[in-house]
């Protein structure tokens, strides 16, 4: 599929709140699949249960505990991530400075007052699709930048940016 674009899309806005605490939830989203969060879950669940009633039997044990905590603090790791990243953009607002992203068939630039990225497509490994926004990740998954929902709001450009990376052969994942 090839997509005509005339002029380089051109994107410029500064990540909010919920912007930050979005790309940290998918992006935890792609490090691991839902299957195998639902299989480390459900293990660690029944390892904490099976635990939890040889505490009942015998009493507390070291071991014990130390998996049942393990087990609270794998369950709640993603909302603690989120509440990290929430912290971080309320103390240090400064850091998320005005941001323009262009996209063209063969580069993208990232660019701010701090930092200029420019790179192929090729460097694109993942697009995430999410009712969110689009999450752009490179062949090891590492997040490279965001483009929130709000920027594709009554017009056609979410499924431009998507042609030109399924163009470019990045990987297009809808994410929920």
């Amino acid at each position: 599929m090839r997509v005509a674009v005339s002029a380089p899309l051109v994107f410029q806005g500064r990540l909010n709140l919920e912007d930050v605490t979005q790309i940290q939830r998918y992006h935890g989203r792609v490090l691991l699949r839902r299957p195998l969060r639902w299989l480390a879950g459900l293990f660690a669940t029944a390892l904490a249960a099976l635990c939890a009633g040889a505490m009942f039997v015998t009493g507390p044990h070291p071991v014990s505990i130390a998996v049942i905590v393990a087990w609270f603090w794998l369950i709640l790791l993603p909302w603690e991530r989120r509440w990290w990243a929430r912290r971080h953009y309320r103390r240090h607002p400064e850091e998320y400075l005005e941001t323009r992203v262009t996209l063209t068939e063969d580069w993208i630039c990232v660019d701010n007052e701090a930092q200029r990225s420019e790179f192929q497509w090729k460097l694109v490994g993942l697009v995430c699709d999410t009712p969110k926004g689009l999450l752009f990740c490179d062949r090891t998954f590492r997040a490279l930048f965001w483009l929130p929902a709000r920027l594709f709001e009554g017009n056609q450009l979410r499924e431009d940016v998507l042609g030109l990376a399924a163009q470019n052969d990045a990987t297009i994942r809808r994410l929920s």
